[in-house]
C-alpha cells in the first residue's frame, strides 16, 4: 500500500522538478495512466477486484490532477527581481551608478527595498525595540518612582520586596 504513495509522490516531485517545462507535462499524464493501465491487468489475472479497481482509479485521478497543478506552478524567476511585486530588475541603475544589487535601493515600481521583506522587518522590530524600550525620563527612572509611591501609598512594600 505504501508504494501507491511512494509512486504518486515521486510523480508529484518530477513535475515540482520539471515545472512549466514539457517533462512535465509529458510524466505526469503517463504516470497517471500506467496507473489508470494498472487496473486492466490486475482484473485480467483475476489479482483485483472491484474495491482495487475503485481505489486505482481514484489514485489515477490523484496523480493526474494534484501534479497538473504542480506542473502549472510558476517558476522563480533567475533574474533580480522584486520580492513584492516581482518586477524585473535587471538593468536599474542605482543611486550610486552601481548595479542594483550593490546597495540598498526601492523598487522602481511598488516603493519596496530591493532586499524584499527583510528590511522592513527590520525596520519594524527597531519601531517595536524603541517604543517597548523604558527610558528614563528627564535622567529619572520613572518606573523606580512609580513603585515607590505605589508601596507608600498603600503603607505596603511594593510587589516582589519583602
Amino acid at each position: 500500500m505504501f508504494l501507491f504513495a511512494f509512486y504518486a509522490c515521486g510523480v508529484w516531485y518530477l513535475a515540482l522538478r520539471f515545472r512549466r517545462q514539457w517533462p512535465a507535462f509529458v510524466i505526469v499524464p503517463a504516470a497517471a495512466a500506467v496507473t489508470a493501465l494498472l487496473v486492466p491487468v490486475l482484473m485480467a489475472a483475476n489479482i483485483a477486484d472491484v474495491g482495487l479497481y475503485l481505489m486505482l482509479s481514484a489514485e489515477a485521478a490523484v496523480i493526474l490532477l494534484v501534479g497538473l497543478f504542480i506542473a502549472i506552478l510558476p517558476r522563480a524567476p533567475q533574474h533580480p527581481h522584486c520580492a513584492y511585486c516581482r518586477y524585473d530588475l535587471r538593468g536599474l541603475v542605482g543611486e550610486t551608478g552601481r548595479a542594483v544589487s550593490d546597495g540598498p535601493q526601492q523598487c522602481p515600481e511598488c516603493g519596496m527595498p530591493i532586499d524584499g521583506f527583510a528590511s522592513v522587518r527590520r525596520q519594524r522590530a527597531k519601531v517595536f525595540a524603541s517604543a517597548t524600550d523604558v527610558q528614563p525620563l528627564n535622567g529619572r527612572d520613572v518606573a523606580a518612582e512609580v513603585r515607590s509611591m505605589s508601596a507608600g501609598a498603600s503603607g505596603a512594600p511594593a510587589p516582589g520586596k519583602v
